[in-house]
């Protein structure tokens, strides 16, 4: 199935294109962001929604999220760190799953798995890959009922039939 990446869509574009196209597979990315894994120290991260995994055909060689990551908020953010980054930063140790890293404010991360060497993040800004991923969370208040935010990366993925040969 060919996929492709958009940068910048609401809900509703989501929401219409899905109507469209029924058998279209979505997936939802935040904004890149920084979480802190020990004092004055931070990891580049990325949210993903809960068919990320699905719709990039990739898996996670160990560990991964549980829905309850996707349903809980936390000063200690469950993170899915690139190979790259466990090998560079933690030596490849299978000991730091499960390891919480924090810093003195009781932030942090806690590593729950490791993706698969060579991935690369659909990003366009290939430099700017995330290092790690955490789970989206549904926002909440007022951020909630601002529907036409444009803030989401998309990355569709459709059957043949919906593509135009090039």
């Amino acid at each position: 199935l060919p996929s492709r990446a958009f940068i910048d869509v609401s809900m509703p574009d989501i929401r219409a294109w899905s109507a469209a196209i029924p058998d279209m597979r979505v997936t939802v990315m935040g904004a890149s962001t920084a979480v802190t894994v020990a004092d004055n120290d931070y990891l580049r991260a990325a949210e993903v929604d809960r068919q990320f995994f699905d719709v990039l055909g990739v898996r996670p060689i160990l560990g991964g999220f549980t829905d309850a990551d996707f349903e809980t908020t936390s000063k200690i953010r469950p993170a899915i760190l690139t190979y790259e980054a466990w090998q560079s930063s933690y030596g490849g140790a299978s000991e730091i799953l499960g390891r919480a890293l924090v810093d003195e404010k009781g932030e942090g991360a806690r590593i729950v798995g490791i993706l698969p060497r060579g991935f690369v993040y659909p990003h366009p800004c290939g430099r700017l890959a995330p290092a790690a991923l955490l789970p989206m969370q549904a926002p909440q208040g007022k951020l909630a009922s601002e529907a036409t935010i444009r803030g989401f990366q998309v990355v569709a993925r459709v059957a043949a039939r919906w593509t135009t040969a090039a």
